[in-house]
């Protein structure tokens, strides 16, 4: 599968690569393929990501609407709170733009304006002009609504959603380790929760230089889940997991 030209990026410094051969003991004669098949595990790991990004837990979405509501609350009691003197040269320069605008043809949607252009089959032109106190409305209708639509976004299921880019990296890694590096795709932890296993190990520190802020712990729990569904793949059982 082709990816964008921005997902494949040097992910693996020729040092910081040189000396992760070294802790795991690397062969001379594969590295070359192991970077490669590192970089592009990252690779898809960015691919992935861009995706995550885009599709948001719908908690998120919901703070996101409710950001909206609180802000358009604000805006409209901004203006309710206005003082007469304020509130007066507002009106007569919210009176005046609109003229202008279907002067210049200006209108919204296309640029900010208080002139809408509606559409319409005909040569001529119809603006509907807008006031301060359609405007309220508006920002009323729009707090309301964006309140409405946090409230209907269905609540995700319990538990933690799994993370698809770390979970494509797990497996491409243990591919590579296995076909490659020719050694098993084993997992143990200590007592504290640190990778005991050879395998275990690597993933931490390869996976550092993709998303340093991912801990540890969490490498190691989607190690567990990859090791479950290759075994579940392959009727193979693996001693540590």
């Amino acid at each position: 599968m082709a990816l964008p030209n921005e997902c494949y990026q040097t992910t693996y410094p020729e040092e910081d690569f040189a000396r992760l051969c070294e802790t795991y003991a690397i062969p001379g004669l594969i590295r070359t393929d192991v970077l490669k098949s590192l970089e592009g595990a990252a690779a898809v790991w960015r691919w992935y990501s861009i995706g995550d990004a885009a599709n948001i837990p719908n908690s998120e979405a919901a703070e996101s609407l409710r950001k909206v509501a609180k802000q358009a609350s604000k805006l409209r009691k901004a203006i309710d709170e206005l003082p007469l003197a304020s509130l007066e040269i507002l009106e007569t320069e919210t009176a005046r733009f609109p003229q202008q605008a279907i002067t210049k043809r200006h209108a919204a949607p296309e640029v900010p304006s208080w002139a809408i252009l509606i559409p319409s089959t005909d040569s001529d032109e119809s603006y509907l002009n807008i006031d301060l106190r359609m405007l309220r409305a508006m920002i009323t209708a729009l707090q309301e609504a964006s309140a409405d639509s946090a409230n209907k976004l269905p609540k995700a299921p319990a538990g933690t959603k799994r993370d698809d880019a770390l979970r494509m990296w797990m497996t491409n890694v243990a591919d590579f380790w296995e076909r490659k590096i020719e050694r098993p795709f084993t997992r143990d932890v200590s007592e504290t929760g640190e990778p005991v296993t050879e395998a275990a190990r690597f993933c931490v520190d390869a996976y550092k230089f993709v998303d340093s802020q991912c801990p540890p712990s969490r490498v190691m729990k989607e190690m567990k889940a990859c090791i479950k569904a290759r075994r579940k793949r392959t009727g193979r059982i693996s001693v540590k997991n």
